[in-house]
């Protein structure tokens, strides 16, 4: 009976502190003692600070506390408090990770009060992680506290049925300026062709990974790294991520040690990915020129696109908030995560409308002859000159470029037994051309 009572009254005191009044609180017991990490980061970036936990007392059945911060120089978000290594296999009755709005967040956690689960004495250097954004350059305090949630959660631990306070150590972050030694890069500003008759359409996006060359030590060896890159899933749909040749050719060509990627399951907007190159130390990387490790192909979601004629764009970018338990984009060196910047892109959607054309007809008059190499030397080399309706009956020779061969091919042809213009040639007809065709009147 004795040990059902004292589950109770954990239960009672840990649902009092969490959710009715704070007890006043005296002095604190030494034998407990919760901590907070000391971290360096730089602005812009972000940083990880873990909770520990030492007892030397009795065991405890739960815990609670708020951590304080100053949004003006650090910020957190939802999801970005997870529990710690030293939790794992651990049993709870409840548990609660609570972002405030402003502020900072709390936990409550009682654990299972039907097993008998308790923390015995020891050291837990891993109870809770905390991943923060790094806003503004300074010393940025992180300190427990128990005036943060409504009612207000109180630093205590659960012993014996009863709350007592345990003692702190608080905690900071030291953001500083300067460039992140490491960036992760999507490539650049694609532009990418879709038919609006279905609104289909699909892309390669590659991901690269450099060094600073202003990094003390450069280049440094890394040994793995992991990302989150998201999308918007109205818009797009990953539907391949596949490893680059500076991953496939590790270890003599067997590929990383490990490799573990996961398409975010809820909305499929979102992808993670955790690369260890080698398990035994073997194969590393130094990324002293932009390196490319990843290839994510995307494809149109269809009905966003079907009969859209005038196109638009999105953003895919790297995101920290991704993953059960969060995956922070970084690399890793000398066993060590290093932040990294964090580098988008933005792919433009243009619909590719077939228009009907005769290749070599520049003038659009319904004829090839000598006006139409004309025709295309005064667009070229004449100011002023009109503009042409359709570039690719002007590409004579189909090379996907304009310039004075295409109208030497067009003298060739009529006065010297040339070849003929590619298709379509010489009726109307839809054909290949990266060039530009708005209208040619000939074939309306």
């Amino acid at each position: 009976m004795k040990g059902l009572f004292l589950a109770i009254s954990a239960i009672g005191i840990i649902t009092a502190a969490v959710l009715g009044p704070t007890r006043a609180w005296g002095q604190a017991d030494e034998d407990y003692l919760l901590t907070l990490s000391d971290e360096v980061g730089a602005v812009g970036g972000v940083s990880t600070v873990t909770v520990g936990f030492s007892n030397v007392g009795e065991p405890i059945q739960g815990m609670q506390f708020g951590i304080c911060s100053d949004d003006a120089q650090v910020t957190i978000a939802s999801g970005d408090v997870v529990a710690g290594s030293s939790l794992d296999g651990v049993s709870f009755t409840f548990q609660s990770i609570f972002v405030q709005e402003s502020g900072g967040w709390t936990v409550g956690a009682l654990y299972d009060v039907v097993i008998g689960e308790t923390l015995a004495p020891g050291e837990y250097d891993d109870v809770y992680q905390a991943t923060y954004s790094l806003d503004s350059v300074g010393v940025a305090p992180l300190e427990f506290c128990g005036t943060l949630g409504s009612p207000m959660v109180a630093v205590a631990v659960v012993v014996d049925g009863g709350d007592v306070e345990p003692a702190v150590e608080h905690g900071s972050i030291t953001v500083e300026e300067g460039d992140l030694p490491y960036c992760f890069e999507l490539e650049p500003n694609r532009t990418v062709a879709y038919d609006p008759s279905v609104g289909v359409g699909s892309f390669t996006v590659g991901v690269s990974i450099s060094e600073s060359e202003d990094n003390p030590g450069f280049p440094h060896v890394t040994t793995g790294f992991q990302m989150g890159i998201s999308h918007d899933g109205a818009v797009l749909q990953l539907v391949d991520e596949s490893q680059a040749a500076a991953l496939l050719n590790l270890n003599d060509g067997a590929g990383p040690g490990f490799y573990g990627a996961t398409i975010d399951p809820d909305d499929e907007a979102g992808f993670t990915v955790g690369v260890v190159y080698s398990l035994t130390g073997a194969s590393t990387l130094v990324f002293d020129e932009p390196t490319r490790v990843l290839n994510l192909t995307y494809e149109l979601v269809s009905e966003q696109f079907v009969n859209d004629e005038l196109g638009g764009a999105s953003t895919i970018e790297f995101d920290d908030g991704l993953g059960s338990p969060v995956v922070v984009n970084a690399v890793v060196v000398n066993g060590e995560t290093e932040a990294v910047c964090q580098r988008e892109t933005t792919v433009s959607f243009v619909p590719a409308i077939a228009v009907p054309f005769v290749r070599g007809d520049c003038n659009d008059d319904g004829m090839l002859n000598i006006a139409d190499g004309v025709r295309l030397l005064a667009a070229l080399f004449q100011p002023g000159a009109d503009p042409v309706g359709c570039l690719n009956a002007c590409d004579t020779n189909g090379d996907n470029l304009l310039d004075q061969s295409d109208a030497v091919f067009v003298f060739n042809y009529r006065f010297l037994e040339g070849p003929p213009p590619a298709a379509p040639f010489p009726g109307c007809g839809v054909g290949a051309g990266a060039v530009d065709c708005v209208m040619q009147q000939s074939c309306m």
